[in-house]
């Protein structure tokens, strides 16, 4: 797997999705727009990113995209 998608998919089982936001200013920017701080996906359940986890651990996906340096 090339290394981009590799970081995109360690996000994912880090935050529940692909593209977090990762700053208070993004919130800020929804809010003003009259939608949710915080979008409805699995970054604002934290037991939803948990299964995540476990799928990706039970499938093996969790160490097709390690980072080399947690490999060796």
């Amino acid at each position: 797997m090339l290394e981009p998608h590799q970081k995109v998919a360690q996000k994912v089982l880090e935050t529940g999705h692909a593209v977090p936001l990762d700053k208070e200013s993004w919130e800020n920017l929804r809010e003003s727009v009259g939608i949710e701080r915080i979008p409805p996906n699995a970054s604002g359940h934290p037991e939803a990113i948990e299964e995540i986890r476990k799928i990706a651990k039970k499938t093996g996906f969790d160490k097709l995209v390690q980072g080399k340096e947690k490999q060796e």
